[in-house]
């Protein structure tokens, strides 16, 4: 019984794309606690480490995002600028999070505009 519930609880967090670390720190209790109902879900929720998990895209899609191409992305990595990437076993893969970041750094407001906004 214990394991259904445990499938059914990792497929809810995976489908949120969170990572839930219980203090408890076994799955077979937090699944039957999380099977008491809502009122359990928020008690144990409130006890636990919520941590949002990266979504990765490739180099392709990170250029493609940005709108310049994958070869401007592995110049600027090998220069040392632009978005931060993350490497796994050799695979280069951005935060989409991390790429929204770098965009907002790096938008510019028209002079005249800034000035207006500054006066109101």
């Amino acid at each position: 019984m214990a394991t259904a519930h445990r499938r059914e609880t990792l497929s809810l967090i995976h489908s949120c794309n969170l990572l839930v670390f219980c203090e408890c720190g076994i799955e077979d209790n937090m699944a039957d606690k999380l099977s008491r109902g809502t009122h359990g879900i928020h008690r144990e929720l409130e006890r636990a480490q919520i941590i949002q998990f990266p979504h990765l895209v490739d180099t392709k899609e990170a250029a493609r995002l940005l709108g310049r191409p994958p070869d401007t992305l592995k110049r600027w990595r090998y220069e040392g600028v632009g978005p931060d990437w993350i490497t796994i076993e050799g695979k280069v893969m951005y935060d989409i999070a991390v790429l929204l970041e770098y965009v907002r750094q790096n938008t510019r407001v028209a002079s005249v505009r800034a000035a207006a906004e500054v006066i109101s």
